[in-house]
């Protein structure tokens, strides 16, 4: 057969193949992102709930809370929030690692508050609140920011512990002072 009619063409049949091939991949990742939304709207709403019950002590109703959610979440996906998004966790990079550094440099360098802890662990009690700790967070999070080489999270962090190591050895010097000077009277 010299001269095959429009069905017949193999560039038909390839064609039938690749869309149904393709548009089956196209519903299960459609499928795919709607379970997923699902389920986080799912575990969104149990989170509100579990936090309004106990912010305010009377149960709400999971399916208005779910309603709310869902309508939150399509609102400001309409007005461009993802946008944003990228900034918002590079932002979070930079302000949450240096309370890392605190930490870090508090338990391994200094050591300076695990007899504290051990002790008020005992009574069942959380040690006395210092300003030192965030003030340290508070400059590593602005030369994250503000520095504008290197790795800004890490720049953080190491800020943080640097200034923490700095500013409780200038600390401790002066405490030490003046219990000596309470000493000499």
């Amino acid at each position: 057969m010299d001269n095959p009619t429009k069905y017949e063409h193999p560039d038909f049949f390839l064609f039938l193949n690749l869309y149904f091939f393709f548009g089956d991949c196209e519903t299960r990742v459609i499928l795919s992102v709607v379970k997923v939304n699902d389920i986080n709207l799912y575990t969104s709403s149990l989170g509100l709930a579990n936090s309004l019950e106990i912010l305010t002590g009377k149960k709400w109703d999971y399916f208005k809370l779910t309603i709310y959610i869902g309508l939150t979440g399509t609102l400001l996906s309409m007005m461009g929030i993802l946008n944003h998004f990228v900034d918002f966790l590079s932002m979070m990079g930079v302000i949450f690692p240096p309370i890392a550094g605190v930490m870090l440099v508090d338990y391994y360098i200094l050591k300076t508050s695990r007899k504290l802890l051990d002790k008020t662990r005992e009574q069942g009690l959380l040690p006395d609140d210092s300003s030192t700790p965030i003030i340290a967070c508070i400059l590593g999070t602005i030369v994250g920011v503000v520095l504008k080489f290197g790795i800004p999270s890490l720049n953080s962090i190491f800020v943080a512990a640097i200034a923490y190591c700095i500013l409780m050895k200038i600390q401790d010097y002066n405490i030490t002072r003046v219990s000596h000077r309470h000493i000499k009277f």
